[in-house]
């Protein structure tokens, strides 16, 4: 769990995990140079499964590799500080690793909420179950992924880390990467994350959001010699901007996408 000035959420996020029906995991939280009573919020858990450490290198990605530098466990997964993790989250997921070793990232349904969980707004649901995920990513399909939700399989001589030069998109880099080794994909049909939607999300910040997709055809390019997931790529990335910049009223934003950005 990485932590930057999230005092209001956090609480609710670490109870989230200690409320789990499977009780053999520990929390590694790391806490990104937060101004506010973010420490004092971690600190008042007493769990000695908690472990907390500090990065003040800015940036969710460089927090998160913090705490990949310091992972134990066989199997891992992330929980932003303003998310949640439903009751049975990290069992089912455990459950199915067990049953199938040919998969290495179990996911299931995430549930889109608005602040402070007071609405469903959608749910994700994968549909892409024991195949390996490597294409889906690189097209943007849907099938499976939704943001930082997967459990996965994990030693310690695991070398994949967050692209702290990403501000968007760092998360779908990883995946990709770790996918691009081997191994399926499968998926639990209950749910196993709750996002809530805040104003401060970095997915709010469309300009951000379209260099992120940028960075991430580069990078892309690299784990992939076979470039047939280019264009569809670039069709897909470019509809999600224009619906975005049209959603904010942005039509000139939305009209340079359409004739300069990503056009195949």
């Amino acid at each position: 769990m990485a932590a930057k000035n999230a005092e209001g959420t956090i609480s609710a996020a670490i109870a989230s995990v200690l409320q789990q029906d499977y009780e053999n995991w520990e929390l590694l939280v790391v806490n990104n140079a937060s101004s506010d009573q973010t420490q004092a919020k971690i600190d008042a858990f007493s769990d000695p499964r908690i472990r907390t450490f500090s990065c003040v290198t800015p940036g969710v990605s460089s927090a998160r590799n913090t705490a990949l530098n310091q992972t134990k466990g066989s199997l891992l997964c992330f929980l932003d500080a303003d998310d949640y993790l439903p009751g049975s989250s990290l069992r089912k997921r455990e459950e199915r690793f067990s049953r199938l070793p040919e998969v290495a990232f179990v996911d299931g349904l995430v549930h889109f909420y608005n602040l402070n969980f007071e609405h469903l707004t959608r749910i994700h649901s994968p549909t892409l179950q024991n195949s390996n995920p490597f294409a889906e990513l690189l097209a943007l399909q849907g099938s499976c992924f939704a943001g930082i939700t997967w459990m996965v399989r994990w030693d310690s001589e695991n070398n994949t880390r967050f692209d702290s030069s990403l501000t968007h998109g760092e998360d779908l880099l990883f995946f990709t990467s770790l996918a691009a080794k081997g191994g399926n994909y499968a998926f639990v049909d209950t749910d196993v994350y709750h996002v809530q939607t805040t104003p401060n999300s970095a997915m709010r910040d469309l300009s951000g959001q379209e260099a992120g997709y940028k960075l991430l055809e580069e990078r892309f390019s690299d784990l992939s010699q076979n470039k047939s997931w280019r264009p569809v790529f670039r069709k897909k990335a470019r509809r999600i901007l224009i619906r975005s910049y049209l959603k904010r009223a942005q039509f000139l934003a939305a009209t340079r996408v359409v004739f300069r950005y990503l056009k195949t």
